[in-house]
């Protein structure tokens, strides 16, 4: 059964009209353009025949060369364009109904928007499959249709359900997560108010998905699925609270709000697994979606590394400390070889690259071997054997960096442990 959102569903249609618009538009100008190329490329090449040629020597220009067939005023091409690219959004918008409306869903209003911003976002997935940045000029008309739906949507959204937070990391933070990219004009060399706001957008969807119930239940499934890219997403970027990205792991573990936050993520990412189990979701993630898996994975290394280097920033270290030992734990099951504890095993059998560069990332950057330096050299603890699973042995980023160089790139925030040591 599909459930209908009343008058809403005449808005959620003249969203899906403005799109289909924007979309005949730009198949227009793609037209044109390209009658306007081949006419471009036919004057050149009469021009330059016509330079050469010598009346009564061999055919004329007119002869050899022919003009486009492509007239600019193509009304056949408009009709037909008009038609398919009725029929591509109708049919999307139909295929949206009967995916969000169906007997189990919620919020039947609010879901007309949510439909109607399905297909708008259709289009902005399509541009990002040719590479065109989420704030590209020609990505930008349908982002403006997007913000309009999401702002007369979440109106019929209680204040109590996290759907307002997945319809909001789904639309305006996953273009930007799923490639771990930066909106326009930021620099790492300078502060970014800019970034800092997406930042706080990051946090209140990761607040919102984690403390409000969902009653939609795909609504639910979708937010725990997307879930680890926000995280990875806010801890790659997290330094603009401190200032300048560049540089900034040093301020990030002794900066409070860092440290308060990510204890939070931390409790977040452990509920995570939970809601997963609740849901019966491992084996479908374990089979369909490993990427997620491995996602989390990464984000609880680097929640482990930060938090443990923020120890050793205040002045709290301790081998004794539960998170060292839970961070012990972690790199045991990162560099195991059960694919179950190691999900970058099982990413591999789908995505190699993509495997060994969240490897390299949990392990080996320059905090996996700040977290590595703290078990192994400082409290004794016996690292993993490295198998060359995933890295080639004596290649770029298959070991931890020496302890020396761990010193050195971290001198501020080991100095207060550092110099503990020498008293003691």
């Amino acid at each position: 059964m599909m459930h209908f959102g009343g008058m809403h569903f005449f808005a959620g249609l003249f969203f899906v009209a403005t799109c289909l618009l924007i979309t005949y538009v730009y198949v227009v100008l793609v037209y044109l353009l390209l009658v306007a190329f081949l006419n471009g490329v036919y004057r050149y090449r009469y021009s330059v025949a016509k330079n050469y040629w010598f009346a009564g020597q061999g055919p004329s220009p007119d002869e050899v060369l022919r003009p486009p067939s492509l007239p600019y005023k193509n009304i056949p091409f408009l009709k037909r364009s008009a038609l398919l690219t009725l029929v591509f959004l109708g049919t999307l918008y139909g295929y949206q109904r009967m995916h969000w409306l169906g007997a189990d869903s919620c919020h039947y209003k609010a879901k007309e928007y949510w439909v109607a911003g399905q297909v708008v976002y259709a289009h902005r997935v399509l541009f990002d499959r040719i590479n065109l940045h989420p704030e590209n000029p020609i990505v930008h008309p349908y982002t403006l249709v997007q913000k309009a739906i999401f702002h007369c949507g979440e109106k019929y959204l209680p204040a109590a359900d996290g759907e307002r937070d997945v319809w909001f990391n789904a639309w305006f933070i996953y273009p930007f997560s799923r490639k771990t990219i930066q909106p326009y004009w930021v620099r790492t060399k300078k502060t970014s108010p800019k970034m800092v706001g997406i930042l706080d957008g990051c946090w209140e969807a990761m607040n919102g998905i984690a403390t409000k119930p969902i009653a939609d239940p795909l609504m639910e499934r979708k937010a725990l699925l997307e879930w680890p890219f926000l995280f990875s997403y806010y801890l790659t970027w997290q330094g603009f609270y401190t200032g300048p990205l560049r540089l900034s792991s040093t301020r990030i573990f002794s900066s409070t709000l860092c440290r308060d936050r990510q204890e939070q993520m931390l409790v977040w990412i452990d509920s995570l697994s939970n809601r997963w189990l609740a849901k019966r979701l491992p084996h479908e993630i374990w089979k369909d979606y490993p990427y997620v898996a491995s996602f989390r994975q990464e984000v609880l290394m680097h929640l482990l590394q930060n938090l443990t280097m923020s120890l050793a920033a205040f002045g709290e270290f301790s081998c004794d400390h539960p998170l060292m030992e839970r961070m012990y734990e972690e790199y045991q099951a990162v560099m195991s070889a059960d694919p179950i504890r190691n999900s970058y095993l099982n990413l591999q059998r789908v995505n190699k690259e993509q495997a060994t560069a969240g490897y390299q990332s949990a392990l080996y950057r320059a905090k996996g071997s700040a977290g590595n330096y703290l078990l192994q050299h400082v409290c004794g603890k016996e690292m993993p054997q490295e198998l060359y699973r995933l890295v080639k042995k004596n290649g770029f980023l298959s070991s931890f960096y020496p302890a020396h160089d761990v010193e050195h790139v971290f001198k501020t925030s080991l100095k207060p442990l550092l110099e503990r040591g020498e008293n003691e």
